[in-house]
């Protein structure tokens, strides 16, 4: 939620008094409350608190002999001498840096809230926080054990893609993509799981579910992954179909631009039911896009002229010429 936007929401211009905690306190319920039926006691043996602002509402508790521990009562206590200042610029307490004061009493408000939503009796204050779980995510990762992997396949179980089309298209986009050479190992990772979710957006509608799943994959929970790897994944998704004048800004990224080709490709590929291995496609692209396909190929599947058809007026709309050439 966010220690300095509920001081800022509900402390204004610093002052502090017993209405503004309450609704401070209240609005953090409301966050929580919801979700908190998984997390209440019978679920766990110990809560932790891994945040620098819960260490440092420890610590004035303790060094103001206000409690013992993280606990309702020693919060309650706090919050009291919290009002009795009446304005951060005033408020003078051991353990508590005057410089830290505007953001411990909005974060006191948010664990009021927290605790009593999940019933938690005592709170165990730790070192660990966002770091460690950063350290942790980078020696999974090289390990091998990717937590975004999981993520994505849980995404894509918990709205009901059919995995042997994703998989397919994944699979053929990655080999598309090699042969375009691209920068980085993040294009390719990137696009890899934007192909396995390509269809996620089917789950709202069969109409327009590239829009629908580039809306999802941005704004999902979607652990292990930054704002901007979603972000990304949402353009390959928008850019899967139909014109390209939606992502137009974005291609000047090269290895973007040949992510979305491979993409496209792989899905045309798989409408046409066409196996990438029976169709040896070779792939270039520079100024232009380059795609030969042998003659028998093209000619034995009608539809896949028509599919490539599409792609070279989708492309030409953006200024980038596609040119398909057929071989022996």
């Amino acid at each position: 939620m966010g220690s300095v936007k509920q001081s800022l929401a509900f402390f204004t211009n610093g002052h502090v008094d017993a209405p503004s905690y309450e609704a401070a306190i209240l609005s953090a319920r409301s966050h929580f409350e919801d979700g908190a039926p998984p997390y209440m006691p019978q679920y766990w043996k110990r809560a932790y608190g891994s945040s620098g602002t819960i260490r440092a509402i420890a610590d004035v508790i303790e060094k103001n002999g206000l409690g013992k521990g993280v606990t309702p009562d020693s919060l309650d206590a706090l919050k009291r001498r919290f009002i009795a200042f009446g304005h951060v610029s005033r408020i003078d307490m051991p353990g508590l840096r005057p410089d830290r004061a505007s953001t411990v009493v909005g974060g006191l408000a948010i664990l009021i809230g927290v605790m009593h939503e999940l019933d938690i009796e005592d709170l165990t204050p730790i070192e660990a926080g966002l770091r460690m779980g950063v350290m942790w995510d980078l020696t999974l990762r090289e390990m091998r054990r990717d937590r975004r992997e999981q993520s994505v396949r849980d995404f894509a179980r918990k709205f009901h893609v059919d995995e042997g089309r994703a998989a397919r298209v994944a699979d053929d986009a990655l080999s598309l993509l090699e042969q375009l050479k691209p920068a980085t190992d993040t294009a390719a990772r990137l696009l890899y799981w934007s192909a396995l979710l390509h269809e996620v957006g089917q789950a709202v509608s069969q109409t327009g579910h590239h829009k629908h799943g580039a809306y999802m994959i941005e704004n999902a929970d979607l652990p292990g992954f930054t704002t901007r790897d979603q972000r990304t994944m949402s353009r390959l998704l928008m850019a899967q179909k139909g014109n390209l004048r939606k992502v137009e800004e974005f291609l000047s990224d090269t290895d973007f631009a040949r992510a979305v080709v491979a993409l496209r490709l792989a899905i045309v590929f798989m409408h046409a039911r066409i196996a990438l291995a029976d169709a040896q496609p070779k792939l270039r692209m520079k100024n232009r896009i380059e795609l030969e396909l042998r003659r028998e190929l093209v000619s034995g599947h009608p539809t896949l002229s028509y599919w490539i058809e599409k792609e070279q007026e989708n492309w030409d709309e953006v200024g980038v010429d596609l040119s398909l050439r057929t071989g022996s």
